[in-house]
């Protein structure tokens, strides 16, 4: 899928926009400081229905608002698709929407499509341990397939309660969960 249109309210330091892509790209140049990393931020919390730097949904709101809300419609090969989130400060509450009906849980919007980020952190992907690039493959399983998400979080699960079951000394207990992982 590719992006359409963009509409944000409230998201960081961006000033309101409804943004129409045009289908041959966008290219984003400007000074530090400028919002770009803030408008792919826009870009990619409607896939990703959070900040793919890790931030708080507080921390993304603009300082001192009610709350944002930022929308992501994609092109005419996928008319009427898109995807919403709004959080409100008063409430601490977020609405997700896909095609305009809510979704209860982010697993039920996994698998839909797609959006990668690479930032300036990521480089342990290449140069790092291989658990940073299993994390990664992990985060971006669970976003293209509902199945692969509920599997990890299975999977998570198993291992939290094999650990403390090892950590206290049970070592019977810790071996019920061998077959789970």
């Amino acid at each position: 899928m590719r992006l359409g249109r963009l509409v944000a309210r409230g998201f960081r330091n961006l000033a309101p926009l409804d943004l129409a892509i045009p289908p041959q790209g966008v290219a984003l140049l400007g000074p530090n400081g400028a919002g770009k990393t803030n408008l792919l931020e826009a870009v990619a919390y409607p896939v990703l229905f959070r900040s793919f730097r890790g931030a708080a949904d507080a921390e993304v709101a603009r300082f001192g608002g009610d709350g944002f809300h930022v929308a992501v419609h994609f092109g005419a090969a996928e008319p009427g698709r898109q995807a919403a989130a709004t959080w409100t400060a008063a409430t601490r509450t977020k609405r997700i929407t896909v095609d305009d009906a809510p979704i209860r849980t982010l697993a039920e919007a996994a698998g839909r499509w797609l959006t990668v980020a690479f930032l300036p952190t990521d480089t342990g992907l290449a140069a790092g341990a291989p658990g940073e690039r299993r994390g990664f493959l992990d985060r971006m399983l669970a976003l293209a397939d509902a199945g692969y998400l509920r599997a990890l979080a299975r999977y998570r699960q198993a291992l939290a309660r094999r650990n403390a079951a090892l950590r206290r000394g049970e070592v019977a207990s810790a071996a019920a969960f061998e077959a789970a992982l």
